[in-house]
């Protein structure tokens, strides 16, 4: 008898940590990414880039995508370090697609090139030729 409500309120603490856990996990994903972006593309092949920040890790830099006008538009991105006015493609060729609602960790060696800024670097494709496509979201230039 005492096993089997020891059974009981383990599975229960265990079914609510798992609720808990659930609502919480988004949330602490979300509250690194605190830079807001916008790229607004003309055409295929344009690039646009995201607004310098400090690099103070050698972490991951986060990127997520959260709307896009046009659900067949994305765009690909690359890590760039900045020392003074030259800038330095630091992704080792690592690149990202993104489309609405889609989010990575992006590998860079920024830091480890003594580069003391980092921005993203966006391509896009897919771009309504008579009206542009502009996507928004969120990065962070170190997620640790």
């Amino acid at each position: 008898m005492v096993i089997k409500k020891l059974l009981k309120t383990g599975v229960s603490f265990a079914a609510m940590a798992l609720i808990v856990g659930m609502y919480i996990s988004p949330s602490i994903a979300r509250a690194s990414y605190d830079k807001g972006y916008g790229y607004g593309f003309d055409y295929d092949g344009q690039t646009k880039y995201t607004n310098e920040e400090d690099k103070k890790t050698y972490s991951s830099v986060g990127m997520e995508c959260t709307d896009s006008e046009d659900e067949y538009a994305y765009y690909v991105a690359r890590v760039f370090g900045v020392d003074g006015n030259d800038d330095f493609d630091y992704s080792h060729g690592y690149e990202y697609t993104f489309y609405e609602g889609t989010s990575y960790e992006m590998l860079n060696w920024v830091k480890e090139n003594n580069c003391p800024r980092v921005k993203v670097r966006g391509i896009g494709y897919g771009i309504d030729s008579e009206y542009g496509t502009v996507f928004t979201g969120y990065w962070s230039p170190d997620l640790y």
